[in-house]
């Protein structure tokens, strides 16, 4: 825990002075761990969106017996959201890997290469996987990936993303203790938009194992993303998967083999099952050819079947919601009603101009509205994206600004989301929450904002330029 309660002390977001100050820290302990760490300092321009900005990765190279050529990566990232100290993310990941590192160090050497990434950036957009992708000469040797995340402050470190043609790092997945996994997680999870740096690391086309926690969510990307409220247990199931698969991969053949996906579930006593999807559609016929056989002898003797048929129907229906329900009670949930605001004032105010930006300062004052007017105005929530035009004062043309929250279409404005970084749109960033105070029945939220004068179509590198506009 030292080293996230060295990290986590204060939000740490990308181009902030506490940002530097876990940079330096993190430099500093790869080279008390016998490592000759780098930075890379890189333009990183995210391909899943239109993000774009100033990184500075951590990099290090543990060389095994075969000096250089394929390698082992273990990847998470160092930087936090404006509201949160990031203590589970991604703090955890990088305690766990810098510990595996540590272990692994105090062994003999390993057979291949370890290449530590701490990337930069994530939380805006990936940035920093992105430039070590395009721009890193080690990118091209990394021959296995692990990326830890969290999306949470606690539960199992769940291995839910894989990289194409799983099969072969899940049987290596398999001979690791107490691991928790599922295919249909990653399947699922293909489908969603969510993002974590391997979806830039993707890129390589290399075998790659994704890990994160994510109980606990109601705590993600707020405050209470701290010490406090991080279980040290996570934390170890993090660590443990890491040292057993590092130990693995890098002492086994790399490159890996090329193979197709796997189907795979955990079972309590069994561990992990693994078989190729080859095999999933002959099992399939094979369970339903004994469901028929099944009925066909129960029809025989049976005199109630038609009777029996909707009670097992019915049955099998109310087991699912059962068990459901029994799901929604045992676990986290947020207690009583989100707030509902509605906007009384809202003011914006010119800071400086530099370069192509125009920088300024939003300020909202929000009233807390009743459950009665709550219901009405809110209704369903609406679409994720909302738009204001607002004025800058003194500036050369209207400064825009988008928000996911929709709070001057709705009245709901949850507590977890003040301060939160908006990029849902490419012509503004929330730089850096200036105040977030919530007073009786009020809320006051300043947020400072800048964007380019030449925007929609956005010249990705321009937000360089913005960027540190807004840092000076």
């Amino acid at each position: 825990m030292k080293h996230v309660v060295a990290i986590a002390q204060r939000p740490h977001p990308i181009g902030s002075a506490e940002h530097d100050r876990v940079r330096d820290y993190l430099v500093a302990q790869l080279s008390n761990l016998g490592l000759d760490p780098q930075i890379q300092n890189a333009t990183g321009v995210c391909t899943r969106s239109a993000d774009a900005g100033r990184v500075q990765n951590i990099l290090a190279r543990m060389p095994g017996r075969q000096n250089g050529g394929p390698a082992f990566l273990l990847v998470a990232h160092y930087d936090s959201v404006e509201a949160a100290p990031g203590a589970a993310d991604d703090g955890a990941g990088i305690a766990a890997i810098l510990e595996t590192v540590r272990a692994v160090r105090a062994g003999a050497p390993l057979l291949h290469d370890i290449i530590v990434l701490f990337t930069d950036g994530e939380e805006p957009g990936l940035l920093g996987a992105a430039a070590f992708v395009r721009e890193h000469p080690w990118a091209k040797d990394a021959a296995m990936v692990l990326n830890f995340e969290a999306r949470g402050t606690t539960g199992r470190s769940l291995m839910f993303e894989t990289g194409p043609g799983n099969l072969d790092a899940v049987r290596v997945l398999r001979t690791v203790p107490g691991v928790t996994a599922g295919s249909v997680f990653t399947t699922i999870y293909r489908t969603m938009p969510n993002d974590t740096d391997l979806s830039e690391l993707a890129l390589l086309g290399t075998p790659a194992l994704n890990f994160a926690f994510g109980d606990g969510a109601d705590r993600y990307h707020t405050s209470h993303d701290d010490i406090a409220h991080l279980n040290t247990g996570s934390l170890q199931h993090h660590g443990q998967q890491a040292l057993a698969l590092a130990n693995a991969f890098a002492n086994g053949p790399l490159p890996r083999q090329r193979t197709g996906d796997a189907v795979f579930f955990d079972l309590p006593a069994v561990g992990l099952v693994v078989y190729s999807e080859k095999w999933a559609m002959l099992l399939a016929l094979v369970a339903a050819a004994l469901a028929v056989v099944v009925i066909i002898r129960s029809r025989r003797e049976s005199t109630r079947f038609g009777r029996d048929v909707v009670l097992g129907a019915a049955a099998t229906i109310g087991a699912v919601v059962l068990s459901g329900a029994a799901a929604y009670l045992a676990g986290p949930r947020q207690r009583g009603w989100p707030p509902c605001w509605r906007l009384v004032n809202l003011d914006v105010t010119l800071v400086s101009r530099c370069g192509d930006c125009t920088r300024f300062q939003l300020s909202l004052h929000l009233a807390r509205a009743s459950r009665r007017a709550c219901s009405i105005t809110c209704g369903r929530p609406r679409p994720a994206d909302s738009e204001r035009y607002c004025h800058v004062p003194g500036g050369a043309r209207d400064g825009r600004a988008t928000y996911s929250n929709c709070i001057f279409d709705r009245c709901c404005f949850p507590r977890s989301h003040c301060g939160r970084r908006n990029r849902n749109s490419c012509d503004h960033r929330t730089n850096r929450v200036a105040t977030c105070a919530f007073t009786r029945g009020t809320m006051r939220w300043r947020a400072l904002v800048y964007a380019p004068d030449l925007c929609c179509g956005c010249d990705r590198p321009r937000w360089d330029r913005c960027v540190n506009c807004a840092h000076k």
